[in-house]
């Protein structure tokens, strides 16, 4: 399972550097953070990251990987109000993947 809220504005940050380079990510995920580690389409630049759970509002994980189209995350974010939480949730099921914004919550 892995659950975690960040701050809008620090994750559309993140992903609007990473997606400069690249348009899908694997996201490592354990119980200290989230890691990546991807390569541009021409092979040209490396990005690697590491979010330890202490960036985070509030972090709970258990080992898995979560492949994201960082365009639809950016669509996803957009709904999202500046310095709200937003939320990455995932069950062990792969099909179970959600992710809210504290404005679709109604907060």
């Amino acid at each position: 399972m892995f659950v975690a809220e960040l701050k809008s504005d620090v994750l559309k940050g993140i992903v609007n550097i990473i997606s400069t380079l690249i348009d899908e990510v694997k996201f490592t995920i354990t119980s200290e953070g989230m890691t990546l580690k991807a390569v541009d389409a021409a092979h040209v630049a490396m990005i690697e990251m590491n979010l330890t759970k202490g960036a985070f509002e509030s972090f709970s994980a258990e080992d898995t990987e979560i492949g994201l189209d960082l365009e639809k995350v950016k669509g996803v974010l957009k709904l999202a109000g500046s310095g709200r939480p937003s939320g990455w949730s995932r069950t062990t099921r792969p099909e179970s993947w959600y992710s809210r914004s504290a404005t679709s919550q109604g907060a």
